[in-house]
C-alpha cells in the first residue's frame, strides 16, 4: 500500500504509520510462519492437535463440573465414557444436555 506524499495531520499521519507497521509486521510473520514450516515440518500440525486436544479435555472438564453441580450421579462406566471421548461435538451436545439433565440418563 503506498499513499501520494501529501501532508498529513498529524493524527493522521500516526494511523497510517500504525497501518503500515501492521502490514510490514503480518508479511514479516508470514515469512517467519513459512520459515519455521520448512524447518521444522508438522509442527504446526503437532501444535493444532494439542489445542484440540485441550478443547476436548476441556469440555471434558467442563461436563463433569456442570454434572456434579446439578448433582446427577454418574456410574463409573459413564463417568469413564466421558473422560475417555475425544469426540468435541459429542462432549458439546451431552454439555448442553446435562444444563436441564436431572439424571444421567438424560445427558447421554
Amino acid at each position: 500500500m503506498r499513499r501520494t506524499e501529501l501532508p498529513l495531520r498529524p493524527e493522521a499521519q500516526a494511523l497510517w504509520e500504525s497501518m503500515e507497521t501492521s502490514r510490514l509486521a503480518g508479511e514479516a510473520q508470514a515469512r517467519l510462519d513459512a520459515e519455521r514450516d520448512a524447518r521444522h515440518p508438522g509442527l504446526r500440525e503437532d501444535i493444532e492437535a494439542v489445542w484440540r486436544g485441550g478443547v476436548v479435555q476441556g469440555r471434558v472438564d467442563a461436563l463433569l463440573a456442570l454434572l456434579e453441580e446439578r448433582k446427577v450421579t454418574l456410574t463409573v462406566e459413564q463417568t469413564v465414557r466421558i473422560e475417555r471421548c475425544t469426540d468435541k461435538e459429542l462432549l458439546l451436545r451431552w454439555i448442553r444436555r446435562a444444563a436441564k439433565a436431572r439424571t444421567a440418563a438424560n445427558v447421554f
